[in-house]
């Protein structure tokens, strides 16, 4: 996690949409298995394509949060990630260093799935995959398009942000999924947002010359020739600052909204969202935030304890499950014991919750409450 932590929020301040947002994005990173502040330092790597691209206000602003929250949905497919290639976190993580067309693509496939497991058990899930492996990666891709969407929904962002989410695993060469579409098919938003998420993990991992690179490898087949002409041609503007830990003020400062502070009202519904998104992990979690939250307030109330701490106990169950995103399924769905390093890693979740919720002005408080949830 990056060590910025928001400065605190003065009285009666809340925070606002952004930051929340922002917040997201964090957890987001986790489950990708990049570091903190990946989709935020995307989001100001395509904001900047964008202004060179010509867009509209309008369609920058949906580039923005398009590239912020592009893979929220990612979480819904976790279960299946790790059924097929054990650790989720570690095969998306790993994706990033391929284009998924061709004999790349297979080669990864073939190199990952059943990833840990016995040969006879790896075998056994190929087979079952590749009896159909474009269909059921395709349903699965429907599945995470539709949870993004409801999501987008659910946090407030627009229906173009909705609409370009749905497009986030097609190709411009139409050789993605779910629907194959291709060149202008697929909205400008969420072309200058795939290269911009690409882009952002190449720099940092190769340096300008490693993200151009890879642009050109890639140009007319995974990104449209037009975005990646237009980034190489400022690839050093596009990629220059802020440094990897330090993209949180810099990427708000971009946000469309930034100046929108939440009421009670809006702050409750988006911690009820954000706790829903937590829940689709596990299939075993759905509907878990929502009731732990009910039960700790009631609870709260039943102490007797003031009405703004019954309230702050409810807020801290709606999140308090944030950091289950940076834990592998492989773990969270394992039938047997624990080795005691993957102990750890649970034992690690409270802490991420409290790490990303600290970084929003207002929400201290919160964030101890919600990543104590596990202490006696």
């Amino acid at each position: 996690m990056a060590s910025h932590t928001a400065e605190p929020a003065p009285a009666g301040e809340a925070p606002s949409r952004a930051e929340l947002l922002a917040a997201l994005s964090v957890a987001i990173d986790l489950g990708l298995g990049q570091p903190a502040e990946h989709m935020l330092r995307a989001a100001m790597i395509a904001t900047r394509l964008a202004d060179r691209l010509g867009l509209t206000d309008a369609q920058r602003d949906c580039v923005y949060y398009t590239t912020l929250v592009m893979w929220i949905g990612c979480h819904a497919d976790s279960h299946e990630y790790a059924r097929w290639f054990g650790d989720d976190i570690a095969v998306r993580h790993d994706s990033y260093l391929v284009d998924w067309a061709g004999l790349p693509y297979w080669r990864f496939l073939l190199g990952n799935i059943g990833r840990g497991q016995p040969l006879t058990q790896r075998l056994v899930i190929m087979a079952t995959l590749f009896a159909d492996a474009r269909g059921q990666l395709s349903r699965l891709i429907h599945s995470h398009c539709t949870s993004a969407a409801l999501l987008a929904d659910r946090i407030g962002l627009g229906p173009d942000v909705q609409a370009s989410l749905g497009f986030a695993f097609e190709r411009y060469d139409g050789g993605g999924l779910p629907a194959g579409a291709h060149g202008d098919e697929i909205p400008i938003q969420m072309r200058v947002a795939q290269l911009a998420d690409m882009v952002e993990v190449h720099h940092r991992a190769y340096g300008v010359d490693g993200a151009v690179a890879m642009a050109r490898s890639r140009r007319g087949g995974q990104f449209d020739p037009k975005v990646v002409d237009t980034f190489t041609q400022h690839a050093d503007a596009i990629l220059a600052g802020p440094a990897p830990g330090d993209a949180w003020p810099a990427a708000l400062r971009e946000a469309p909204d930034r100046h929108q502070r939440l009421d009670d009202k809006a702050l409750d519904a988006l911690l009820v969202a954000f706790g829903d998104f937590v829940d689709l992990k596990c299939p075993f979690t759905l509907g878990h935030s929502r009731a732990v939250a009910g039960l700790a307030g009631d609870a709260a109330l039943a102490a007797g304890v003031d009405t703004g701490s019954a309230d702050l106990t409810r807020r801290a169950g709606h999140v308090h499950d944030l950091g289950r995103i940076g834990v592998s399924n492989q773990i969270w769905s394992k039938p047997g014991s624990l080795t005691a390093g993957e102990f750890e890693r649970v034992r690690l979740h409270p802490y991420l919750t409290a790490r990303i919720l600290n970084q929003v002005r207002g929400l201290g408080r919160l964030a101890e409450v919600a990543g104590t949830h596990h202490e006696c």
